[in-house]
């Protein structure tokens, strides 16, 4: 940008020393002579006035910017090309129309008083104002208005210029949000700004701040480039100029400290930052650098030392138990989310191992039976812990409270936390809705301990209450898990078999329908009963008959693959949903489970029950319907058949005619 300001136009550059204007002004005299002597130029070529005035406007329609030209009265009679661009209005639509077609209502009426009092005068009148274009939304214009005289030298048209700065107010805005967020930091600190040319080695731009900070005059920088670090201090001169001749670093950012000496005597600490500017070829072309003042920085590093090291040390500890809590925070809502212990207990053992980094640790649930403790997650040196010991071998069970072992060789400790004798422990009963639920075990090595920076003060305490306050939520959460498993289990599996029940069925049904229409994929349903089954129960009674229930309900679990689904429909019903199977293969499963049930021998109270059989029906997607009230309803025709040809025996449906 610096560069372009001195280079933009021919015949300039970079700023010229005074031996180069000297030489230039020489060159120029020189250059006159010569021309003198020169015979006349040819003429130029003649462009009559219509044909130049034409060109004229050709030239405004094609322009970049938007022109508009209005009467006296403001009323506009001309727009070019570019006006479409900015506004949205094409420039015939704009023709009889007033410029308060653009009004955003966003500038008062004194900011169009002043415009019109300024042009009227026959000044010309330039600003800044915020406009609508025609699909309503806003943009930035800077707009130049110039009044026109007409031969008798009074002012009959006015001619608008329109730039759309839009996006330059946007990054003003935004350099205005930043500076205000550093200007506590910033405000008292004035950088150098210098841009330098490596090849050939020429300084092109330095900033005024040069010489409050330097000290020194920056027109001693354009003589001579090394002026910038020649008053550096003889034992930093190298590490500044390396940092400013970037060609020796291959074009690669640098950043340096050095003390400079000033003309008076004093000594500033310096920092600067130097940047690669490369073309669009890749080459590196030059650098663009920034030096400050950090001597008020440096001199008061000594002192602040010891303070920021205490300080470091408790935004430390506040940032990790900000930390902690959050992810306790989101540990607490992702078991909520969890549809199963096992999934809870994988999250628990990544999160805990995380949050606790100076200790291992592990979670134990009590038995239903209330006479084991199993661990269910452990990490680090926990998952060295015992798997399985009684509750009474733990204190925090027994007493119902916090309890901390510091000592690995106190009489006091527990006696499930003996694998690792060189570490104290922390057991933190897991209670919630008056019961015991499990125990939260963190193993904590003393070194580990001691070295935590974020229990620096009191270690054991501090991990004590932190692990409290864990035990306490994740109890909650355990227990809210462990009862929404418990209702999930009711509201879809059948009391007596543990099958999944009717309302399982036709959820899964459906879903496993839908997926397999997208997937075009097989589905088959098998519709079973148990052969003779009321007179079953009536020889040997409903106890006898639950029993042959849940036994073939455990037959019929151990035969079907992971993702099958064994429902039952109620009674001596079984449906079978089998996602990707072809009816063939269906059969084929069904056929096998036939002969296991078939082979059962079941004994109820000492006495060998009756033979058991069963009877099923096979329907399959697409091929004998694309619903599930289709596909159940050709699967049961087809247990109907299989019972009429005798029971004990799997159909297919009928092939049509």
């Amino acid at each position: 940008m610096i560069e372009e300001q001195h280079g933009s136009f021919p015949g300039t550059d970079a700023l010229p020393s005074q031996a180069e204007a000297a030489a230039e002004s020489g060159a120029r005299t020189q250059a006159a002579g010569e021309r003198a002597n020169k015979p006349p130029a040819a003429k130029p070529i003649e462009i009559g006035a219509h044909d130049l005035a034409l060109l004229k406007l050709e030239a405004l329609d094609a322009a970049p910017v938007g022109f508009i030209i209005t009467n006296k009265d403001g009323t506009i009679v001309w727009a070019n090309a570019a006006i479409e661009l900015l506004t949205g209005y094409p420039p015939a639509e704009l023709l009889g129309q007033n410029p308060r077609v653009f009004n955003s209502g966003l500038q008062g009426e004194p900011f169009y008083r002043e415009m019109w009092e300024t042009i009227l005068a026959g000044l010309k009148w330039q600003g800044e104002l915020i406009n609508r274009r025609k699909d309503g939304t806003f943009y930035h214009e800077e707009l130049s208005i110039t009044p026109f005289r007409d031969a008798k030298g009074e002012i009959s048209h006015f001619i608008s210029v329109k730039r759309d700065v839009t996006e330059r107010k946007g990054n003003e805005t935004a350099l205005r949000r930043s500076d205000e967020l550093f200007r506590q930091v910033t405000e008292n600190i004035q950088e150098v700004f210098f841009v330098y040319s490596p090849q050939p080695p020429r300084v092109i731009y330095i900033s005024p701040a040069y010489e409050q900070i330097w000290g020194r005059n920056r027109a001693e920088v354009y003589e001579r480039p090394g002026a910038l670090v020649e008053s550096a201090h003889p034992e930093d001169r190298t590490r500044a100029l390396e940092t400013l001749l970037q060609e020796r670093q291959q074009g690669k950012p640098g950043e340096a400290e050095f003390r400079i000496l000033r003309p008076d005597g004093s000594l500033r600490w310096i920092r600067m930052r130097t940047f690669p500017v490369h073309d669009e070829a890749g080459h590196f072309i030059r650098v663009v650098g920034f030096a400050e003042d950090v001597t008020a920085r440096k001199r008061a590093e000594e002192e602040l030392r010891r303070a920021h090291h205490e300080l470091n040390l408790a935004l430390t500890e506040a940032g990790e138990r900000a930390r902690a809590h959050e992810k306790l925070t989101e540990l607490v809502d992702m078991i909520q989310c969890c549809e199963s212990r096992e999934q809870a207990f994988k999250i628990v053992e990544e999160v805990l191992g995380t949050v606790f980094t100076s200790c291992g640790g592990a979670l134990y649930l009590i038995s239903p039976s209330r006479d084991e403790a199993e661990a269910m997650a452990a990490w680090g040196r926990g998952e060295q812990a015992e798997k399985l010991f009684g509750p009474q071998d733990c204190w925090a069970l027994r007493r119902g409270k916090v309890h901390v072992v510091p000592d690995a060789q106190s009489a006091m400790r527990c006696g499930h936390a003996r694998s690792t004798p060189d570490a104290g422990h922390i057991c933190i009963p897991l209670m919630a809705h008056g019961e015991t639920l499990g125990l939260l075990y963190f193993e904590c090595p003393r070194d580990a301990v001691a070295l935590a920076p974020e229990m620096h003060s009191n270690p054991w305490k501090g991990i004590a209450e932190r692990a409290a306050v864990v035990g306490e939520r994740l109890s909650l959460a355990l227990a809210n898990l462990q009862l929404r498993e418990v209702l999930r289990q009711q509201s879809v599996r059948d009391p007596l078999t543990g099958l999944f029940n009717r309302r399982y069925m036709e959820e899964t049904l459906d879903r496993e329908l839908s997926s397999a229409a997208r997937r075009k994929e097989s589905v088959s349903v098998a519709m079973c009963d148990l052969d003779r089954f009321k007179d079953f129960n009536d020889i040997f009674g409903h106890d006898a008959g639950d029993l042959v229930l849940r036994e073939v309900a455990t037959v019929l679990k151990a035969n079907v693959r992971h993702g099958d689904v064994v429902c039952r429909l109620g009674g001596e019903e079984f449906v079978i949903i089998l996602p990707g199977a072809s009816v063939e293969i269906a059969r084929e499963r069904l056929e096998a489970i036939r002969l296991q049930v078939q082979s059962l021998t079941i004994a109820h109270r000492g006495r060998t029950l009756g033979k058991v059989t069963i009877s099923a029906g096979i329907a399959g997607f697409r091929k004998d319907g694309a619903t599930a009230e289709d596909l159940l309803r050709v699967a049961d025709k087809a247990l109907y058949s299989a019972k009429n040809d005798g029971r004990n025996r799997v159909v297919l449906p009928a092939a049509g005619p």
